[in-house]
């Protein structure tokens, strides 16, 4: 059986249609030219679907392949929030979910998968209000532009946690992308395998107010052309804390993480095993960098093509790289920090420890730090660097 959600000649609404459907049935939202505008709330006592993959939920499906799957609007005048809650969302070939309006919303315990769009295939909000997203499960959403998983922005607050976002695609950002005056913060359960030509796990962009990221384990999220494997930030605000950046892959710079023109604070983070041509663990450039900070961090196992096995800066006011623990950090110029002459940075209270093979000395750098010849002061004092060869 299939039902049309929004059809007052065969069901009122989408809590009567939900109240009539069996086990297997899926849900066809019907938009035509009034979409259903209201509070997505699967009502108490309502049987759950049995369709293979949604867990139980109610499968909503776009009746028109044109367009988005759900439309969640939100009015500033009605206190209470508008909700989207445990639906399997799937099939939209204009998105799975768009949130707009100046109110609240929550979406919540929702699968989200196998949406397309130009921009936020899994869901896209432009909402001035508060967007709460907590323990949704949006995974292999593609978008052909921006935010394969989400794209936010509209000058609201968005707090997102305990989600699994994985294995979403789009040109950049492929699991989020935040753009514009909006102030966002993540703590997701599961972040990975996430692709983009660039910033192929989360994308900032051209937004003054600071994006936090906090207490997330990133696996495997990977640019295919570009820079920032994990994390990429242009003219923004980040702050990532108590991370783990694993596995992040960039053809070009920051497998890790990779900043340009953007203040960037990274503390408390280990970050592992990273690849990338420059910066393989965080490449950090452009002159709008002041007062970032990398501090309290641990750097293990990251390769460089180039320079910067752990580290890599270039064209910054100053930065301040300190209390870090730097391990097994390879490259070919500056394993563990390589400072470009166009930077100014102080690199104090950081241990450097490095264990090689004889085989691939000559092919990698033993230089704990690298600064090139500088148009700008760059300070290094109180480093503890320990040197251990084997074989």
């Amino acid at each position: 059986i299939t039902r049309n959600v929004n059809n007052p000649n065969q069901v009122p609404g989408i809590s009567a249609c939900l109240a009539a459907s069996l086990p297997g049935d899926i849900v066809l939202v019907q938009w035509n030219q009034n979409p259903y505008v209201g509070n997505f709330v699967v009502p108490a006592g309502v049987a759950r679907v049995a369709a293979p993959g949604c867990q139980g939920r109610p499968m909503l499906r776009p009746a028109d392949a044109a367009k988005l799957v759900v439309d969640l609007r939100t009015n500033a005048a009605v206190r209470q929030a508008s909700k989207l809650c445990q639906f399997d969302i799937q099939g939209g070939a204009n998105g799975g979910v768009f949130v707009s309006g100046g109110g609240a919303a929550v979406v919540w315990n929702n699968e989200i998968a196998n949406n397309r769009a130009p921009k936020g295939a899994g869901l896209c909000s432009s909402c001035s209000g508060r967007l709460d997203l907590t323990f949704n499960y949006i995974h292999d959403n593609t978008a052909a532009k921006f935010g394969g998983g989400l794209f936010l922005t509209g000058g609201g607050t968005v707090a997102s946690a305990d989600n699994e976002i994985k294995c979403n695609r789009a040109a950049r950002g492929g699991g989020i992308e935040i753009r514009g005056l909006l102030t966002a913060s993540f703590r997701e359960r599961v972040f990975m395998e996430n692709e983009a030509q660039e910033g192929g796990g989360i994308a900032v962009v051209d937004n003054a107010r600071e994006t936090l990221i906090y207490d997330m384990d990133f696996f495997d999220n990977d640019a295919t052309v570009g820079n920032g494997g994990t994390i990429y930030a242009s003219k923004s605000a980040v702050a990532v804390e108590n991370c783990l950046i694993n596995g992040g892959d960039a053809p070009r710079d920051g497998g890790g993480l990779y900043g340009l023109g953007s203040t960037v604070r990274l503390e408390g983070c280990e970050i592992s095993f990273n690849t990338a041509l420059d910066g393989a663990g965080v490449a950090l450039s452009g002159r709008l960098n002041a007062n970032s900070a990398i501090e309290a961090n641990e750097f293990t196992g990251n390769r460089a093509v180039y320079r910067g096995g752990a580290v890599w800066l270039a064209n910054l006011e100053r930065m301040n790289v300190r209390n870090n623990f730097f391990d097994r950090n390879l490259a070919p110029q500056g394993s563990g920090v390589f400072v470009a002459s166009s930077a100014a940075a102080s690199i104090h209270n950081n241990s450097f420890a490095h264990t090689f093979n004889a085989a691939l000395i000559g092919s990698v750098s033993t230089e704990a730090v690298r600064i090139q010849g500088q148009a700008n002061p760059t300070a290094c004092a109180n480093n503890i660097i320990i040197y251990h060869q084997v074989g």
